[in-house]
């Protein structure tokens, strides 16, 4: 009994010793994982800081640009109604001929198509860079997505190591457990014989007796 119980000391001092060292793996892990944290929260940092910057810079020029309130382009057409009129007024007072006269209404003519031509191309400008920034943005959310998914894949990764090294753990304590049952139903048995032959003796000195 008393070698049987220096074995389940010895055994109980084993798993406490299992134990702690699965404590401190279970410390350094999550040390790590703080690192990773930390890490990942300069990072965060960081990329917040360049946005901040990139928008402040996208801001500044921005606020260079002259306001448009609706005011020039009614000064443009005014202007060009002003241009007109003159061109108008300069082939009245103009003795040219007939040729000439429909010569410059075509010029005029082909003006007014290239004023307009300009207007839409401008406008196709504008909507082309929208969407050169929104395409940057989207670029720029899917690196950051990307980058996510990656910290993610690490991290699941982590936690199936973590996980395996408990399953094997709970494999060795599982096993100890069973050599700790075999021992005790091989002490049990050698009681129980030992108890049988005491009853056979006690039955043999009762029937002597």
């Amino acid at each position: 009994a008393l070698e049987l119980n220096l074995r389940h000391a010895l055994i109980e001092k084993q798993n406490q010793h299992d134990a702690l060292t699965s404590k401190q793996r279970e410390k350094e892990r999550d040390l790590r994982n703080i690192k990773k944290l930390e890490l990942q929260f300069k990072s965060a940092n960081d990329a917040l800081a360049h946005t901040q910057a990139l928008y402040d810079k996208i801001k500044a020029e921005i606020d260079n640009f002259p306001k448009d309130d609706g005011s020039l382009v009614e000064k443009r057409k005014e202007l060009r109604k002003e241009v007109e009129t003159l061109k108008r007024n300069f082939t009245h007072q103009q003795a040219l001929t007939e040729l000439e006269s429909h010569a410059l209404m075509q010029c005029i003519t082909e003006e007014e198509r290239l004023v307009k031509q300009q207007a839409e191309c401008r406008e196709e400008l504008v909507n082309l860079t929208r969407l050169a920034q929104i395409k940057g943005d989207e670029r720029e959310q899917k690196s950051r997505d990307f980058v996510r998914a990656q910290q993610r894949y690490r991290q699941v990764v982590q936690d199936i190591k973590g996980r395996d090294l408990l399953i094997g753990e709970h494999k060795k304590k599982n096993q100890e457990v069973q050599t700790r049952l075999k021992e005790f139903a091989k002490m049990y048995d050698i009681i129980r014989n030992e108890r049988n032959k005491c009853v056979s003796l006690i039955q043999t000195a009762t029937q002597r007796a």
